[in-house]
């Protein structure tokens, strides 16, 4: 069971489970309920205080780029007086786990963490995730989305984006030794990069990408 195979790593996953003609199902990938927003990352403290103000209290994800700046931005939006902790894999597993159990239980308002928190959150009132940095794949931008209005009601997804961003993530790309996961991986980056510069409908973008092929304008993003 996966929420956000393209199609390669489907066939990925089939040849190395040496998976012989399986039977496969395969859902939607719309969420329509969501909004996808871009946004210009120029001031991206500010733009990201301005939004959490206009959501009143509601619960949401901040994702970040990395630990250090998991920490700054918990310590800022604590200091503007929100209720706010911090999520990353270089803390204890007992810390990881009072955060995760506070956030489903309503006792804070907002997680700010790397890709490491996620896994098994189940919480469906989540009302926003903010991508305060520049994810390196359209499956990865997709699965953290996707957890926000889980409860089929309205729910934000805004991504900050910054060319700076994904040229600091190509780099450390070409500094991988050449083979054909470097491949995979620029590929990827290269969709992600793509779907932010979009002038189109970034729903479209998103459901094509995963080879759901749709025309219309969704008029909610």
């Amino acid at each position: 069971l996966t929420a956000t195979a393209d199609p390669t790593t489907r066939a990925d996953i089939c040849h190395h489970l040496k998976l012989m003609d399986p039977y496969t199902h395969l859902g939607s990938f719309d969420r329509p309920n969501i909004r996808y927003t871009i946004q210009e990352k120029f001031k991206p403290t500010e733009q990201l205080l301005k939004f959490i103000r206009s959501q009143n209290g509601k619960s949401g994800i901040v994702y970040c780029g990395s630990r250090k700046k998991v920490e700054d931005l918990t310590e800022t939006l604590a200091n503007k007086g929100f209720s706010v902790k911090g999520y990353h894999a270089g803390m204890s597993i007992e810390q990881r786990e009072l955060v995760q159990n506070a956030f489903q239980r309503d006792n804070i308002q907002i997680v700010v963490a790397t890709v490491a928190f996620g896994m098994g959150i189940n919480k469906s009132n989540v009302r926003f995730v903010v991508h305060f940095d520049l994810p390196r794949s359209i499956e990865a931008y997709y699965q953290e989305t996707g957890r926000a209005g889980r409860d089929d009601l309205p729910a934000e997804a805004v991504l900050f984006y910054d060319p700076a961003d994904y040229a600091w993530l190509h780099k450390i790309l070409l500094e991988k030794p050449e083979s054909e996961q470097r491949q995979v991986e620029q590929h990827k980056l290269q969709a992600i990069g793509a779907f932010a510069e979009s002038l189109t409908c970034r729903r479209l973008v998103l459901l094509n990408y995963f080879a759901e092929s749709r025309q219309t304008a969704c008029g909610n993003c």
